[in-house]
């Protein structure tokens, strides 16, 4: 499991707990690997513990244009790139930090297999994902059982007859994933559209 997107203290203090409170880390965690499920990809840069570039491969699907957008932005180094099992050499192709490759010849088709090994993921989760990864884990933090709506009746007896007392609460509707709609909204922005 990778780290979480954000911290755990602000989630905490909002709920009114401890930075350490287990919960909340788990909360964090889960909705981190959510985000990075959804989205199709890991989001930050890997690092090495010296700072250094891990570089991943990553295999697409390849298009008959001369564009290849592979949603892995921004997009550091390509190390290595084969086009069908054969190896391109680095004035072949270029690539720009928003994630798009580009190759005179074009990229085949798209049966065409496309392997890179990049450098990829922000130095810092972007603003709007952390809102999100916050918002959700809040709401998993105060209904881990993951329920869409609560009511309780309960009736008691005075000398003057019955009283009902009803109690209910409603959760802001959800995704399988946990999401709600702004929240997508907001992580389609992100997610990886081409991918084999």
């Amino acid at each position: 499991m990778a780290g979480a997107l954000v911290g755990y203290g602000l989630v905490a203090n909002l709920l009114g707990r401890e930075e350490g409170d287990e919960v909340t880390k788990w909360a964090v965690q889960v909705v981190s690997e959510r985000v990075r499920a959804y989205c199709h990809w890991r989001i930050g840069r890997a690092l090495d513990e010296d700072g250094n570039p891990i570089f991943e491969t990553v295999v697409l699907n390849g298009t008959q244009g001369l564009a290849l957008h592979t949603g892995l932005r921004p997009l550091w180094a390509v190390e290595n790139l084969v086009l069908d099992g054969a190896p391109l050499s680095t004035a072949e192709f270029r690539y720009t930090k928003d994630g798009r490759l580009w190759r005179s010849s074009g990229w085949r088709d798209s049966f065409s297999a496309v392997e890179l090994r990049a450098d990829y993921g922000f130095e810092s989760t972007p603003s709007d994902i952390a809102a999100v990864v916050q918002s959700a884990a809040l709401r998993l933090s105060l209904n881990a059982s993951a329920k869409r709506s609560h009511s309780t009746t309960s009736t008691s007896s005075t000398e003057g007859g019955n009283t009902a007392s009803t109690e209910s609460t409603t959760y802001a509707l959800t995704d399988a994933e946990g999401f709600s709609l702004p929240e997508r909204g907001i992580l389609d922005r992100y997610r990886r559209k081409t991918w084999p």
